[in-house]
């Protein structure tokens, strides 16, 4: 076991010195029990405890300052597997470098004068006292225990005690492996402890650090993985707790409070953020409003393995929400390095080293997760996972929505220039939740549709006041706009760099007032910019708060986008070589379109003129064939696979539109709609065909929204809603039935005797 001192990256550890000097110095005293197992020979660190190898064993000397105190483990996969291998990562999103594997929180607690233990804790009930420090909930005082150490002897300042911790360290348990969810997510058999090891130690005033080797029984084979384990010393006083405000999206920890005794359980939800401090040198100058530096700034390092390439996007990324720390006062507080030269095994999954790790994985996207302190909401550690195949999703967005500004987007060219900036901005996303903050899709419905066709505008705003909203390519901009590629890729926006001032400024105790009523104020005064309007991705049903939509007209928008679509279909068979190519663009035009689509379904839920405006939009680019579906050209092909993608489509946004429609109470929209529907269509035999499609969906889901079990599929669906669907129906039939009678045609007095089958079965 290596146990040399080695030079270590910055870290953002909150240093917490346990043990005296007199402990410190212990091995080196006369205690004759201690030393005659602490040999001259062993190995010895010093930092929150002691660590000493000799004979085959590791034995821990915790300090009786340590007990009763909050420690935090965090153990992530240094050496993953990776690849199709028995813990399927494309199904599970686990078996590679920097994988969450556990984290758990615990203390030593001396359980007589022969043991110490290790228990558990749970805060998610607790009791607050006036300077800070936490109880656990009454009658919480007998508690599990995780594994009891027989103590061998005191130390020579008898304020320390020896444990033999080789088992403990070296064994299979939630505090140093996987956690007993992913166990049994897994189905893991049993640890193999003769193909097991402690390979490193290492200890600091903060925290303690174990590097093992890990060989689990799976089925018929074996996973071998290396698993760094970090225990966090928690301060005695948590961060300062900041509540959450409505006006801001931030990620939050939750807990029931009991604190004060005169009122009824409080339900508590502390915002999750990293503890930003100025140095105590520079907390009057701070408080004066000049920028400091902070204590310990955040550095987001790159996983070695990522490819070269994109490297200085993603450092670019990072670097970007400079500026919004600035804004809270804070100056070279966060950036993105690159891991430092033989540091390469050390640091991949060691939890004191946030990073951006890289996935060889087909899995599209990009994702952040946190591990906080679940005393305070303070971040302690985060990871980036950015899969290979996130690539693809950049190559669609590019080739959708691109390729009608940039000619280097179309056929197998590549556009390095796009695909970098690309990078950087979903790089940049993720930063955002790794400071703490949730998406925001209602930031884009702030900035005017023509707006995003002003390239002077677009010069020096985003296309949306936040890069949290889900905002891939500017596709409003046409192409005789001129827009650059600035114009075109979003970029952190006002919304960003207010949100982080709002969570990360620190707001003096004025007067004896609370630190909450001095926040709430300096929000308020805050908050008269449009441009600083959060909307809650948990908004499904409103308008402004949809998913890669532009503008404060969502119809108007995708109005534009679906001109766009046009160009591009009609360009398909000129820029992509080879039959194979061409569908493949064709799936990805198809998706795009749903989006739109999708953008004027919820767009019913407006006002009375967004309504007609969306019913107008949807009866032109849905209820009717879509003008650049393949029709006569040879050429245009609509992949076979496309047909039961727009089946799809169908069933999902048309029992959105009748409820929506029937729901209103403001016009007769249902009946608009139906009219619409069953308007006569002329054009190629596809279209007629996809116009009976549309109306055996349309006539399914009206009988279905009339029938018994509507209540339970429906929940929202309102008594004079069934009664609007119901006379609709009658209209229906009536339509139908005349049609019936004046029509020729073999196949499609079919199709109405099978409409008026299914609706008279259902009226009667």
């Amino acid at each position: 076991m290596c146990l040399e001192a080695h030079a270590q990256p910055e870290r953002s550890e909150v240093p917490t010195t346990v043990g005296s000097p007199a402990h410190r110095s212990a091995v080196s005293s006369g205690n004759d029990s201690f030393t005659e197992i602490i040999t001259a020979n062993a190995k010895s660190q010093y930092g929150i405890l002691g660590i000493h190898e000799v004979g085959g064993k590791i034995y821990l000397e915790i300090p009786d300052s340590l007990l009763g105190r909050d420690i935090l483990t965090i153990n992530r996969i240094a050496n993953g597997w990776a690849g199709d291998k028995p813990f399927d990562p494309f199904l599970n999103f686990i078996g590679y470098s920097g994988d969450l594997a556990n984290e758990s929180l615990f203390r030593f607690a001396r359980e007589s004068d022969d043991a110490i233990v290790i228990y558990p804790l749970d805060y998610s009930s607790r009791v607050q006292a006036d300077d800070g420090t936490l109880r656990l909930s009454a009658n919480a005082d007998v508690l599990p225990v995780l594994h009891s150490f027989p103590v061998l002897c005191r130390n020579r300042s008898d304020d320390g005690s020896l444990v033999d911790a080789t088992e403990f360290l070296s064994g299979d348990n939630t505090i140093m492996t996987f956690s007993g969810s992913l166990r049994r997510k897994f189905k893991v058999g049993a640890m193999q402890p003769q193909h097991s090891v402690v390979s490193e130690l290492e200890v600091t005033d903060g925290q303690l650090i174990t590097s093992s080797i890990k060989t689990y029984s799976y089925n018929s084979e074996t996973v071998r993985l290396g698993m760094h384990s970090v225990w966090f010393l928690l301060p005695v006083i948590p961060y300062e707790i900041r509540q959450p405000d409505h006006r801001v999206g931030y990620y939050t920890q939750s807990a029931t409070d009991y604190s004060n005794p005169y009122t009824p359980q409080q339900s508590l939800r502390m915002v999750k953020r990293w503890r930003m401090e100025p140095r105590p040198e520079d907390r009057e100058a701070y408080f004066r409003g000049e920028m400091v530096e902070p204590a310990k700034p955040l550095v987001i390092y790159i996983d070695p393995a990522m490819p070269e390439a994109w490297v200085p996007y993603m450092i670019q990324g990072i670097n970007d929400w400079q500026p919004a720390l600035e804004q809270a006062g804070f100056k070279n507080a966060i950036r993105g390095e690159r891991v430092p030269p033989g540091m390469e095994s050390r640091m991949m999954g060691d939890a004191r080293y946030p990073m951006v790790c890289y996935k060889p994985s087909r899995v599209r996207n990009a994702t952040a997760e946190l591990v906080t302190d679940p005393r305070s909401g303070e971040i302690l550690n985060a990871h980036i996972a950015w899969h290979h195949g996130a690539m693809a999703n950049i190559i669609q967005w590019g080739a959708v929505m691109g390729a009608i500004h940039r000619p280097e987007l179309r056929g197998d060219n590549t556009d390095t220039a796009f695909m970098g900036t690309m990078i950087r901005k979903i790089i940049a996303h993720e930063v955002g939740h790794v400071l703490g903050l949730v998406h925001n899709f209602g930031a884009s419905s702030t900035v005017q549709v023509e707006n995003l066709r002003n390239s002077g505008w677009l010069a020096t705003n985003p296309i949306s006041p936040s890069i949290m909203d889900y905002v891939r390519v500017n596709y409003v901009a046409q192409p005789e706009d001129s827009v650059s590629l600035p114009g075109l890729i979003p970029r952190i926006g006002p919304y960003d760099r207010w949100a982080i001032e709002w969570g990360y400024r620190i707001h003096p105790p004025h007067d004896g007032i609370k630190t909450s009523i001095l926040l709430e104020e300096w929000t308020s005064k805050k908050l008269h910019d449009p441009n600083l309007w959060y909307g809650d991705e948990d908004r499904v049903d409103d308008p402004r708060c949809q998913a890669e939509d532009l503008g404060d007209d969502p119809v108007v928008a995708a109005t534009y986008g679906m001109a766009n679509l046009e160009r591009l279909a009609d360009s398909l068979s000129d820029w992509n070589r080879g039959k194979g190519h061409s569908h493949l663009r064709y799936t990805y035009l198809f998706d795009q379109y749903a989006n739109y689509v999708k953008h004027a379904a919820v767009a019913l839920n407006g006002d009375e003129e967004r309504c007609r405006a969306a019913l107008a939009f949807l009866n032109r680019y849905f209820f009717t064939y879509p003008p650049w579906f393949p029709a006569s050209d040879p050429q245009r092909v609509l992949p076979s696979e496309l047909e039961g993608a727009m089946t799809r489509l169908m069933r999902e946004i048309i029992p959105l539109l009748l409820a929506r429609t029937a729901g209103r109470p403001d016009g007769p929209f249902a009946f608009d709609m139906q009219d619409m529907l069953f308007a006569s269509d002329s054009g190629p035999a596809a279209a007629a065909a996809f116009r009976r499609g549309m109306q055996v969906a349309y006539t399914e889901t009206l009988t279905g929204m009339l029938s018994d079990k509507a209540a339970a599929e429906f929940p929202t669906l309102t008594h004079e809603a069934r009664l609007r669907l119901s006379m609709a129906a009658d209209d229906l039939l009536q339509w139908l039935s005349d049609e019936l009678d004046v029509t020729t045609d073999l196949l499609q007095k079919t199709h109405l005797s099978a409409l008026i089958h299914q609706l008279t079965n259902k009226l009667n």
